[in-house]
């Protein structure tokens, strides 16, 4: 299940898209403080619709600075044509658990959502 307070990206994505978003994490770092380890889940209802985070090159997760990621996500092309993508389609998520590199370590879980459907 999705949170209620997860934002969803600003653009809705198609079904057959390999696209790129840009996770801006700052607001979770104290001052001086990076990011030792990042990992991204899909969970299992975005999964069983072919939604994913792509982790293979040329596409797996970038860090851009000390506080910002690039992720790519697309849908398996098996599943590109799925019913739940017609209309206004459905809204998947991304988890991701980010570790600091303070000590003791901090460890933040969000979930963030994109919408999929066909255009």
């Amino acid at each position: 299940m999705i949170p209620a307070t997860a934002p969803i990206g600003k653009e809705t994505i198609d079904p057959s898209d390999v696209v790129d978003f840009i996770i801006d994490l700052s607001p979770l770092l104290e001052a001086g403080e990076e990011f030792a380890a990042i990992t991204f889940t899909v969970p299992p209802e975005s999964a069983a619709l072919g939604f994913r985070v792509m982790t293979e090159a040329p596409y797996p997760p970038l860090e851009i600075d000390d506080s910002h990621l690039r992720i790519w996500v697309s849908v398996e092309p098996a599943s590109a044509a799925l019913p739940a993508w017609n209309g206004s389609g459905t809204v998947c998520a991304i988890e991701f658990t980010a570790t600091t590199d303070s000590t003791p370590p901090r460890q933040h879980q969000r979930t963030i959502a994109i919408r999929v459907a066909q255009k």
